[in-house]
């Protein structure tokens, strides 16, 4: 099956590979947002996810004449060396992987009462607290299902596996923080 990939970013892949680096600055531009928010999810470091998002550019910009469209899409090619990277920093820091997708703030700040202001800080204590709790497998498809909205097929390409599985492990995730958020009024859906 063919990846799905629109033509200007086909078009802007192979400028890039032949040293267009305006070609491949938009690509950056594209997707820059999704890659820092997933490695923001998974390392729980602004910081960090940045030198992660710079460097899944870097290792894609020297890997992007290996990118196969008809394999995975670019995003999705994105996102995989992005959690590998991740990964492979939360092995070596033996740190809890994962959190929400709530370190990147709204841009306009919208007008609320105080005691809502608390309970959504609250409720964003807790979904990290529940979601530490989650497997490695479960954490990851609920971040990209719920936060990045990826369908189970890209999730499974990014986690190399079976959507049957990303379906199993989506579902045992909203299953278990359903339990761990219950007493949470307003709790997870």
């Amino acid at each position: 099956m063919l990846a799905e990939i629109n033509a200007q970013e086909l078009a802007a892949i192979r400028r890039a590979v032949a040293g267009d680096l305006d070609a491949f600055r938009i690509l950056v531009e594209s997707h820059q947002t999704a890659v820092f928010r997933f490695a923001a999810a998974i390392l729980r470091d602004a910081h960090a996810a940045e030198d992660i998002a710079q460097e899944t550019f870097l290792t894609a910009f020297r890997n992007l004449a290996r990118f196969d469209p008809a394999r995975a899409a670019f995003a999705t090619w994105l996102l995989a060396i992005a959690r590998n990277l991740a990964l492979n920093i939360l092995q070596k820091q033996k740190q809890k992987p994962y959190s929400t997708l709530l370190a990147d703030p709204p841009e306009t700040a919208i007008a609320s009462e105080p005691e809502e202001n608390l309970a959504q800080a609250e409720w964003r204590r807790r979904l990290d607290e529940a979601l530490d709790q989650l497997p490695p497998s479960q954490k990851t498809a609920f971040i990209l299902a719920e936060f990045l909205e990826l369908p189970c097929e890209q999730i499974a390409r990014i986690e190399e596996t079976q959507p049957s599985t990303v379906r199993a492990n989506l579902t045992r995730a909203r299953e278990r923080l359903r339990s761990l958020l219950h007493e949470f009024s307003g709790g997870y859906r």
